[in-house]
């Protein structure tokens, strides 16, 4: 998509005059949903940094488990973020819209980039390395979306619920239903464990699930922007946020190839993001922003989209490069790799940008 693409997506954004602006910056805009956006993007590259460049039974494992850990709030943020701008109520949009405007554009951006990282993984790096090309496999490939792009197909289905969801939202029911989806998913986490069908369910009976739990955290983000925290929420927040991040650090170094602690609808995990999200805004909200703060996200809020896309690709080619991760030095080096990645990422979309290559990225 152009730069004011994917709108409401949280990941990109547009103008949201339908929201209550930050008191320090321009009608137009909402800085702390802005920041949120700049901090889940440089997140989502430093969990994936850290997964490519960890060495399993090394220091430098441990250190890319704990950024793996401290980052899995990145992609509740931008369905919590996209679920405070399309819920609102002041906005106004019709199914129409919604389907020829937002949906018909993300299955656009999806299907072009689909295509360019199967391109690259299953045609461009066997014909480079001499190897056979089986094109069976890459349309297989083409089937199961690529590494982070699953998010787009994802947040279409959350798009095509909108119209029930901004009903919930207003209603009575609102705050019910999100416990009912907090204590359901939760049950659901504990069968997980327990339970080896429940743990091997169906594919596609386990993409409707997640569904359901992906517009669980639409209406949790509707409702925490629109909530204004007071000394106990905001103490509560912190002990929940201490609480579930360092029992995600803890379980997932216990058991090392359990990935369930990770999953973004773990109650760890669903806890750690409600309760940064509400931190987050309040204290956005109620501290004067610097100057480069404000400088780094106007410059880069029209690229974010693109970072995500594109991020991947510089991620990989670093990941294939002899690096010093061996003992501690880990802990340094997998942050530096994320903010060059997040540089490259950026200036490689701003270029494209300028080549007014905008609709997909």
């Amino acid at each position: 998509m152009d730069g004011r693409g994917l709108v409401e997506s949280g990941i990109n954004d547009d103008e949201y005059s339908y929201l209550q602006p930050y008191k320090h910056m321009q009608p137009n805009r909402i800085f702390y949903l802005d920041v949120m956006r700049l901090m889940a993007t440089f997140a989502v590259i430093l969990l994936h940094t850290a997964c490519f460049l960890s060495l399993p039974g090394t220091p430098s494992h441990c250190a890319a488990m704990t950024y793996d850990g401290i980052s899995r709030w990145c992609v509740p943020f931008f369905v919590m973020i996209s679920g405070a701008l399309f819920l609102n109520p002041e906005r106004q949009i019709s199914t129409r819209t919604l389907y020829r405007k937002y949906i018909l554009h993300l299955a656009v951006v999806y299907i072009v980039w689909q295509t360019f990282y199967v391109c690259i993984s299953r045609v461009l790096v066997p014909a480079m390395s001499e190897g056979d090309i089986v094109w069976t496999d890459a349309l297989k490939a083409w089937v199961d979306p690529f590494i982070h792009l699953w998010f787009l197909p994802m947040l279409i289905g959350v798009y095509m619920l909108i119209p029930l969801l901004r009903k919930l939202a207003i209603s009575r029911y609102c705050n019910m239903s999100i416990g009912i989806w907090a204590i359901c998913f939760s049950l659901l986490f504990v069968a997980k464990a327990m339970i080896t069908e429940v743990r091997d369910m169906n594919e596609w009976l386990y993409c409707i699930i997640a569904l359901l739990g992906y517009a669980g955290y639409y209406l949790l983000g509707y409702r925490l922007a629109n909530m204004v925290p007071g000394n106990k929420h905001r103490i509560t927040a912190t002990i929940l946020f201490l609480l579930s991040a360092g029992l995600t650090l803890l379980f997932s170094l216990i058991h090392d190839n359990d990935s369930m602690f990770f999953d973004y609808l773990s109650p760890n995990v669903m806890l750690m993001s409600a309760s940064l999200f509400v931190l987050t805004g309040w204290l956005l909200q109620n501290t004067r922003p610097n100057k480069l703060l404000h400088q780094i996200v106007s410059f880069t809020r029209k690229e974010l989209l693109g970072i995500y896309l594109m991020h991947i690709i510089f991620v990989a080619m670093i990941s294939r490069t002899p690096l010093l991760l061996t003992g501690w030095t880990a802990w340094l080096t997998i942050p530096v790799i994320s903010i060059v990645v997040f540089v490259c990422s950026l200036f490689t979309i701003k270029l494209l940008h300028r080549l007014r290559i905008r609709y997909i990225c």
